[in-house]
């Protein structure tokens, strides 16, 4: 029996999964960067995310780790749309039609999540601009620091990684279904799905308040999960490789 074809669950991958591969691999880094500076911020400053007079103040002082923060998102956004794309045309080696739409779909989801972590990004590099409203005119700054608290926390940071929940949710579906993705990488994307249930039932008041807990704690884990697509698309480029060998 021969056994230079691909196993079951790892199958030869389209020429776009090694550039892709590396591209989630670069944004889950970088997500580490900015979830972790986001996070210092909060605990190192001692501040409340949702409190725009104390952001203000510790912004116009420290205005570094915003900085940073959005650098790493723009890397982010940059890292996704190729990782989507990728993915797509790995979902798109099935050869069913449904596949094929599903997986653009899901590409263009993933440049919509991508553009949203953009956004968040170009928002986070207004710390010298916010600094500036706030030395014309104190309450301007506040008003200033308090659009970016609803416009990027609780909008464009909270749309991207709900958006890329879904995402991941749907390539590991559509992965399942067509068998062109490991096992493995798709029960993984139950992390993410754990999120939208919370955030879809929580609201109706259908689940405990301590669960609100829970659904912070998988962001970073969601945020992981490319790293995982990320090695599953260069297997299966090497897959590719070595049996065209």
């Amino acid at each position: 029996m021969s056994t230079s074809g691909p196993s079951a669950d790892r199958v030869p991958g389209p020429p776009s999964s090694r550039f892709g591969g590396w591209a989630a691999i670069v944004f889950s880094l970088a997500a580490l960067v900015w979830f972790g500076t986001e996070a210092s911020v909060a605990a190192i400053g001692g501040i409340d995310a949702d409190d725009a007079v104390a952001t203000l103040a510790f912004v116009t002082a420290h205005p570094l780790p915003w900085n940073i923060s959005g650098f790493a998102l723009i890397g982010m956004a940059l890292a996704l749309i190729p990782a989507s794309l990728a993915a797509s045309d790995a979902l798109s080696s099935a050869d069913r039609a449904s596949a094929h739409l599903g997986a653009r779909s899901l590409a263009a989801l993933g440049v919509i999540t991508a553009a949203l972590f953009f956004f968040m990004g170009v928002l986070r590099e207004t710390a010298g601009p916010l600094a500036y409203i706030a030395e014309i005119d104190a309450t301007s700054g506040v008003a200033a620091a308090a659009a970016l608290v609803v416009v990027g926390a609780h909008g464009a940071a909270q749309g991207a990684v709900f958006a890329m929940c879904i995402w991941a949710v749907g390539i590991g579906i559509l992965g399942l279904r067509t068998r062109t993705l490991p096992v493995w990488l798709c029960v993984l994307a139950v992390i993410p799905a754990v999120r939208i249930v919370i955030l879809l039932l929580g609201p109706l008041g259908a689940l405990p308040d301590w669960t609100w807990f829970i659904a912070v704690a998988v962001i970073p884990l969601t945020l992981l999960w490319p790293l995982a697509l990320g090695i599953a698309l260069l297997r299966l480029r090497r897959s590719g490789s070595g049996r065209a060998g």
